[in-house]
């Protein structure tokens, strides 16, 4: 692997990716990447045992940050302030899901589902980063394209379904940019050093 960086050292944002989201390395093989020149050994790499153990503090973020959405002080109370009249208590979560993209898809770390009394959803997007400084994926860039733009609307890629709510493979929803939330840590996967400067609505500006 320190060989592979060293022959392209831009690597490293790729290596920092995979490292945080497994399922990037699939997207690898897909429009976007012709420039990489090592893109087929990466695609191996993201295969084996190693990627495997590289991959857990990631996981292990993302699932400690899921597993306290709801609770976590900090979390819930910053969260909470970023989208004014919000009560985290009425939202039912899932997580990983796929949403569609111009060639491909993304996976979102988890969604926040109210029903409304209209029988409309209020949807919040939950995005996770181990690094404040990990950029997005190529898929990820295709979704917030999607989304900056109204009517907010894209299709979930397959059929998903939570307490109160259920919907089905390619049906639109609707996510409206101020409801698209990273969060973010500095290396470590547990939730000890998130600050609220850390919870941010995701800008869509550049894309």
């Amino acid at each position: 692997m320190i060989e592979l960086l060293s022959e392209s050292p831009k690597d490293i944002d790729i290596y920092r990716q995979i490292k945080e989201k497994p399922e990037f390395y699939f997207e690898l093989s897909g429009d976007g990447f012709s420039e990489l020149t090592n893109q087929v050994r990466w695609q191996k790499w993201g295969q084996t045992n190693f990627f495997i153990e590289v991959t857990t503090t990631g996981r292990n973020f993302n699932k400690n940050v899921l597993d306290g959405l709801l609770t976590n002080n900090i979390i819930k109370t910053k969260l909470e302030a970023l989208i004014p009249n919000v009560n985290l208590a009425e939202y039912k979560m899932v997580r990983k899901v796929g949403l569609t993209t111009k060639n491909g898809f993304m996976k979102a770390d988890a969604l926040l589902v109210k029903k409304m009394p209209d029988g409309s959803f209020d949807i919040i997007l939950i995005e996770n980063k181990l690094s404040g400084t990990t950029d997005y994926t190529i898929r990820q860039k295709e979704a917030w394209r999607i989304l900056k733009t109204a009517p907010h609307e894209i299709s979930v890629q397959y059929r998903i379904a939570g307490d109160g709510f259920e919907f089905f493979k390619d049906q639109k929803i609707v996510i409206n940019p101020n409801r698209c939330i990273k969060i973010n840590d500095h290396g470590s996967s547990t939730l000890n050093s998130i600050t609220s400067g850390d919870i941010n609505v995701i800008d869509f500006t550049p894309y």
